[in-house]
């Protein structure tokens, strides 16, 4: 047997070994960082597994996963087989010696009797000659099986590929001058500058990047005729993100790694994993380069390509944007959950790799055994770097828990501010749902519902004040006469499962009458407020960008002119319209709420109620209520013509329907006839 190939299996098959052990502690990492680290950074942990598989030599330490774990060389190879042999042979037969003196006759001497290690060595490596044909042993056929399915391996890649770059070769670049600039419109938001060829053609039947060193974007023409403006640039965002990390390069290197790894399956599974986490990876740089409020239609996109477009499996020179619908899962979830890079990310990313390349890419530490002294000053050291490092990571750990304490806390105020209680009950744990509910079954009944406080007095201001895991919030409240008051609630928080959650809550006191408010901000007549803000009612600009926001969430806009008025508002996207012959409605239920804005001549009838959360507006002209239903009516004068707004809902949605349709209000636009 050639050394020199014996050699290198075993180099081979120990790194092997040793990139397994990574690949489990990958795996480990992600399970429990889960959400916690970026799909950026996830997927940059598989570059570590790459250079553990290429690297011939990784320097020693006295902190690497391999003291632990020991990796064994494979027993030795033919050389050292057959001098092993030949010596327990020679052990095993008599041997004839001549004595110091003189004598006329041999003396036969017997050599000590063979060990059993010396007998298995003998038995494995040499054998018996029957016939005159000695055995092999399979530690010397293993080098060649090895090669021969590296070989196979590579064949089957390399045939695979070429045979699909052949096909597409003589396919023409498109001509299409909407597709064209929406590539070069994706490619410079990604500061992309290499040309990239864009072909229609029926060869894929999925959006497919191919190509390393003149990438070409493939587009199967029935797919284009299906995908809007928008849909197309996410599609060419995440393709154009793949030649932006350099994925396809990456990927080639990997198939030839895995041919030589070809024997070892659990490569071939991690393998499988990178890929997913590189689509994630992709996804998360194309959601960076639209805005946010459209970071829900990338999602869309995503579902409607799995769709209408059959999954095929990736070749090594090609990547595209669908998976398996568990992966597409997994993808959907991220992108709901999306953020942003933050400092906080970057420095967990670079933590994570850097323990993990400290513990695998290095090798264990040689005669750890033979010099007690130094390894023991080294443990000191290293116990004291341990505990300031776990001192610092402690003070971080708690400053952090405080940010997401305050930001739950802030949830929790702003929930009785809109007399929403369900963001409250979403945080609870298991007892204080209990308690929840039971005081709403004594407010409501057993039909209870989410709403809690009172219409008066109202919440104007609160303050939060953490004291470790319990949050003191004093509110301001205010009635319409005006009379001011203060309200305390106390709330502690705990962990439950790795996760904050509302342990318990009391009201340390509530009502208490403060200082009156000053009179130059009584709602008065002459002091109200208008419903329109500070700024009069705007003409309409085509390039306004408006979000709503309401109850920390944004709402994706669009701008809706009502049919016969100069009039219009910035509505959710989601809203239902409804046109009328004197006008138009909005609303998410038209038959339970809506809003609607007209023209106005008479005095409004039976608007005998006062809401006193809408008697600050000097535009509010009085409320009425029909059974369940309440209308809230509002009169304003605009360029001469005067005009009336009405609001409809039910009682039980007055938390929820208000405080929206007065964002809208505040939204209004007028359009010059």
């Amino acid at each position: 047997m050639n050394f020199m190939l014996a050699s290198l299996f075993e180099w081979v098959f120990t790194a092997s070994i040793m990139g397994s052990v990574l690949v489990l502690i990958i795996f480990a990492t992600k399970k429990v960082l889960q959400n916690r680290l970026s799909p950026k950074w996830t997927y940059l942990l598989w570059m570590l597994l790459v250079l553990r598989l290429l690297l011939p030599w990784t320097p020693e330490s006295s902190v690497s996963v391999f003291n632990l774990i020991s990796v064994d060389r494979l027993p030795a190879f033919e050389a050292e087989q057959q001098q092993e042999a030949k010596q327990a042979s020679s052990s095993a037969s008599p041997v004839l010696t001549m004595p110091a003196a003189p004598s006329n006759e041999p003396t036969l001497q017997v050599a000590p009797q063979p060990t059993e290690a010396s007998r298995l060595t003998s038995a494995d490596y040499t054998g018996s000659q029957q016939g005159g044909i000695s055995s092999i042993s399979l530690m010397d056929v293993l080098p060649y099986i090895w090669l021969a399915g590296m070989a196979a391996v590579l064949a089957i890649v390399a045939y695979v590929n070429l045979r699909f770059s052949f096909s597409i070769r003589k396919e023409h670049a498109s001509t299409d001058q909407r597709l064209q600039l929406l590539l070069q419109t994706c490619k410079e938001k990604l500061e992309i500058k290499r040309p990239v060829a864009l072909v229609c053609t029926n060869r894929v039947t999925i959006a497919t990047l191919s190509g390393i060193i003149s990438p070409k974007l493939l587009l199967p023409p029935a797919l284009v005729d299906k995908l809007t403006d928008d849909e197309l640039e996410h599609l060419f965002l995440h393709e154009l993100s793949h030649i932006k990390r350099g994925d396809i390069a990456l990927n080639g290197l990997m198939n030839v790694l895995l041919a030589v790894h070809w024997f070892n399956p659990l490569l071939w599974y991690a393998y499988h994993s990178m890929r997913e986490d590189q689509e994630l990876a992709c996804d998360a740089m194309a959601l960076t380069r639209i805005p946010a409020e459209k970071t829900e239609a990338y999602g869309y996109t995503l579902i409607k390509l799995l769709e209408i477009a059959p999954r095929r499996a990736a070749l090594s020179s090609t990547v595209n944007m669908t998976g398996s619908k568990k992966a597409i899962y997994k993808r959907i979830v991220m992108i709901k959950a999306f953020k942003r890079q933050t400092y906080k990310s970057t420095l967990l990313g670079l933590a994570v790799i850097l323990v993990l390349s400290g513990c695998a890419l290095t090798s264990s530490k040689v005669n750890v055994l033979e010099s007690p002294e130094p390894v023991e000053a080294n443990q000191n050291e290293q116990d004291d770097n341990q505990e300031q490092h776990e001192q610092v990571g402690q003070e971080e750990a708690e400053q952090e828990l405080a940010e997401q304490i305050k930001q739950l806390a802030t949830v929790w105020a702003e929930a009785l501010k809109t007399r929403d209680g369900k963001p409250r009950y979403e945080m609870m744990s298991e007892q204080a749902k209990q308690k929840f509910e039971a005081e709403q079954i004594a407010r409501s009944g057993e039909d209870w519902n989410f709403n809690i406080g009172s219409s008066s007095p109202w919440v104007v201001d609160y303050d939060i004040v953490l004291d470790g895991m319990t949050v003191t919030i004093t509110y301001l409240t205010q009635t319409s006469q005006p009379a001011t008051y203060n309200s305390q609630e106390t709330v502690s928080f705990k962990l439950e499962h790795d996760e904050l959650v509302v342990d318990d809550y009391t009201t340390a006191f509530e009502g208490r009458a403060v200082e009156q408010v000053p009179e130059q901000n009584e709602p008065d007549e002459t002091g109200k407020i208008s419903i329109f803000g500070t700024t009069p009612i705007a003409a309409y600009n085509e390039a306004d960008v408006v979000t709503l926001s309401l109850n920390n969430q944004s709402y994706e806009t669009a701008f809706h002119k009502a049919k016969f008025e100069p009039f219009g508002f910035y509505l959710p996207a989601n809203m239902e319209e409804r046109s009328l012959e004197d006008g138009n409605e909005w609303g998410y239920d038209l038959s339970r709420h809506h809003v609607t804005i007209g023209l106005y001549d008479t005095v409004v009838e039976d608007a005998e109620l006062i809401n006193e959360q809408l008697a600050i507006y000097k535009e509010y002209a009085g409320s009425e209520q029909r059974d369940q239903t309440i209308m809230d009516y509002f009169v304003f004068q605009h360029k001469g013509t005067n005009y009336l707004i009405r609001f409809l809902y039910w009682e039980e949605e007055q938390a929820n329907a208000l405080p929206l349709f007065l964002k809208f209000v505040e939204t209004m636009r007028y359009v010059e006839q």
